[in-house]
């Protein structure tokens, strides 16, 4: 499996960074595999109710998605982010100063 690129502003300090890093990389995952990659990989030493707690969360801000009984990033979420990075290396490729981007990656809206 390659190195998955860990986004630069996400460092693991909690349990839905975790979750975000873990699935970035090995997708879809029952709530025990996630807690158990969770606390093999970080050293977060958490249980199933807290990740279950933030996945919770990161469904309402449709980070997750949740399908049947397994969890995996959200799509458009994730296409949110790729169209926020192709913006951000755009302008600065062009070193040109543009009109401030807002993005609201717990949604789909993406406003220039």
């Amino acid at each position: 499996m390659k190195d998955i690129i860990p986004l630069p502003c996400l460092k693991v300090e909690s349990v839905r960074d975790a979750i975000v890093q873990v699935l970035s990389k090995k997708w879809p995952l029952h709530l025990k595999d996630l807690t158990d990659e969770i606390n093999a990989e970080f050293s977060l030493r958490t249980s199933s109710q807290a990740v279950f707690k933030a996945l919770i969360i990161l469904i309402k801000e449709k980070i997750v998605a949740k399908e049947n009984s397994v969890y995996c990033l959200n799509k458009e979420w994730i296409s949110n982010v790729k169209k926020f990075a192709d913006f951000l290396n755009s302008s600065y490729l062009k070193n040109e100063i543009q009109k401030p981007v807002f993005v609201d990656l717990t949604t789909t809206n993406l406003s220039f």
